[in-house]
């Protein structure tokens, strides 16, 4: 079996590196969009009428005025 050259084994090192470099960017990615979804889902909480007791005491103002 002939052995790789040198060329050969820098590849796959460079390959392996990259794979890692390639995981690590899209886990970061992932956070990035999971923090900009939360944000985004708490701030839609605060300004538009989601179902709950906010809403219902909302209602109830409403209605009282």
């Amino acid at each position: 079996m002939p052995r790789p050259s040198n060329a050969a084994r820098t590849t796959g090192a460079g390959r392996a590196g990259l794979k890692v470099a390639l995981a690590g960017a899209i886990q970061q990615a992932i956070l990035t969009i999971a923090e900009l979804h939360h944000a985004g889902n708490r701030r839609l909480q605060t300004t538009s009428a989601t179902p709950g007791r906010s809403t219902t005491r909302a209602r109830a103002s409403a209605a009282a005025a």
